[in-house]
């Protein structure tokens, strides 16, 4: 049976097949794209589908409008995952379960089975770098204690410059530049914004880690996903598993 997994995110959408343990290629589009762009997905990829089982953050209203649309392109049930009190025998730390975005919670759920296949029993830290890095802590007993959560690089860049004219007049005036790992020191405005915004991820995510070691006395095993990992997997200093399509390993979790 193949399954259509969909991560509609705040800005982008995500979604690939899920056939025999195995994934498809990975689509990407702006999310504001996405549901007038259904009736053009490849038919003979998709004619298999089976059931369709997505997660999203985006609002009421444009979810709903992504629903309708594919109930009327493809023949099949529709699944929308969303955060409950607990899954998987992994209960939740929110006060209040239905405010832990449900894009959080596939992904803890995710985190978990793999550290179950791999016999960990550490602690796990799931670090998620997309338009917001999110941070989310489960202890050894499978309890989600909570977490932490800031704006991305890109958004902090972006609200910077909103707010000071005076550094949005430098970076218009510099050539555009882009997160370099090899330097130190940023040379214009515009690369001490970036690299300043990028060290404040991976000071956050670091701190994160500090705390939660301290707090249960034991190191977590932190899994990191998230298209906005790449720019800072080489700045953190401890040892980290990067999965990349860790959402959907726990989508297909829930398609089964």
């Amino acid at each position: 049976m193949s399954y259509l997994l969909i991560d509609i995110g705040n800005s982008f959408t995500k979604y690939t097949v899920y056939m025999e343990k195995s994934f498809s290629s990975l689509y990407r589009v702006k999310t504001s794209l996405f549901e007038p762009s259904v009736d053009i997905i490849d038919v003979d990829t998709l004619k298999s589908i089976k059931k369709i089982v997505m997660v999203s953050v985006a609002d009421d209203i444009v979810t709903k409008k992504i629903v309708n649309k594919l109930s009327q392109y493809f023949e099949c049930s529709i699944q929308q995952v969303n955060t409950t009190e607990s899954s998987f025998g992994i209960k939740c730390g929110y006060t209040d379960y239905s405010l832990l975005g449900a894009d959080r919670w596939v992904a803890i759920v995710a985190a978990i089975k793999h550290k179950e296949n791999q016999r960990e029993t550490k602690p796990v830290m799931v670090i998620d770098c997309g338009t917001v890095i999110t941070v989310d802590i489960i202890d050894n007993t499978n309890q989600h204690l909570g977490g932490w959560m800031i704006p991305s690089a890109f958004m902090m860049y972006r609200s910077l410059l909103d707010k000071s004219e005076a550094i949005k007049r430098s970076t218009d005036k510099e050539s555009k530049t882009i997160f370099d790992d090899s330097l130190v020191f940023g040379k214009s405005t515009q690369a001490c914004v970036q690299m300043g915004n990028k060290f404040a991820e991976v000071g956050f995510i670091e701190q994160c880690f500090i705390q939660t070691k301290n707090t249960l006395k034991e190191s977590p095993q932190c899994i990191v996903t998230g298209e906005g990992a790449k720019d800072i997997l080489s700045k953190l200093t401890m040892r980290v598993d990067y999965i990349p399509n860790l959402i959907f390993e726990g989508l297909a979790l829930f398609a089964e």
